[in-house]
């Protein structure tokens, strides 16, 4: 049986039953560690996206509920800043790629909405969609896309934050 065990897991690493036995006391040990440090309640609704800076250890998530959250991860996940601007589903987030210090939010109130992590004001807000807006994504440093209800997808010039192809 210990050896038909070795072969399941890593079988170049384990050498005997008390290694394995190690290796699964760690693995149950971070797998508890993990439960532990679970996001408490982090929306009142359906979270739609989670926009990730790995660089910074921040996510920013976007619900149902209208908000828009920041959030710390490297001890544990922290809330940091709420953001609350739209009276609608907030549908999609994504840190701005030049600058991991500002995220950009798209609403179904059609306006994507320009946040700093520093503060919770609306830096900018613009509307081009006459629906709301499902989606953004940045494919370069100087434009991104929105999808929206009314089947357009439009390009926004980043510096201008104005349509500039429908």
């Amino acid at each position: 049986m210990e050896e038909k065990l070795k072969d399941l897991v890593y079988p170049e690493q384990i050498q005997d039953a008390r290694e394995l036995e190690d290796l699964v006391t760690k693995l149950n040990l971070a797998i508890t560690n993990c439960y532990k440090t679970t996001c408490p309640l982090a929306h009142d609704d359906f979270i739609r996206k989670i926009a990730v800076d790995e660089d910074n250890y921040r996510i920013v998530t976007v619900s149902d509920d209208n908000k828009t959250k920041l959030w710390d991860y490297r001890n544990g996940i922290v809330m940091v800043n709420r953001y609350k601007d739209s009276k609608h589903f907030v549908m999609d987030a994504s840190f701005y790629p030049i600058d991991h210090n500002q995220f950009l939010t798209a609403s179904l109130d059609g306006k994507v909405r320009l946040y700093s992590v520093a503060n919770t004001k609306c830096i900018r807000s613009v509307k081009g969609h006459g629906a709301g807006i499902n989606t953004l994504e940045f494919p370069g440093n100087s434009i991104f896309i929105t999808g929206s209800d009314d089947n357009t997808a439009m390009v926004w010039d980043v510096k201008r934050s104005m349509p500039i192809s429908v």
